[in-house]
């Protein structure tokens, strides 16, 4: 479960040390599971109004994200819908 004031988040007993994006990414995607999440959704609900989001910007933050709960054994995937967005899964499907 995330830990949102000391950004850590916990998968399968293995503990992740998220960035606060990361953890709002991460969050974001559980509350939308199975259900596609497009990069304009992202960055409303992560990014402030005045921020610059450059155009890899959310693709590096989902890597990122990615790459942490693969590492930790998560059992769940970040799946890439290319032109569409992202769909969080299980891993195993």
């Amino acid at each position: 479960a995330p830990d949102i004031a000391s950004r850590t988040a916990s998968a399968r007993a293995q503990p992740l040390q998220l960035s606060r994006r990361e953890v709002a990414l991460r969050e974001l995607f559980l509350r939308r599971a199975g259900r596609v999440v497009t990069k304009a959704e992202i960055e409303r609900a992560i990014y402030a109004f005045d921020d610059e989001v450059s155009a890899n910007t959310i693709e590096v933050l989902v890597h990122r994200l990615r790459r942490r709960l693969s590492d930790a054994g998560s059992g769940v995937a970040l799946e890439t819908l290319r032109g569409i967005g992202y769909v969080m899964r299980d891993a195993a499907a």
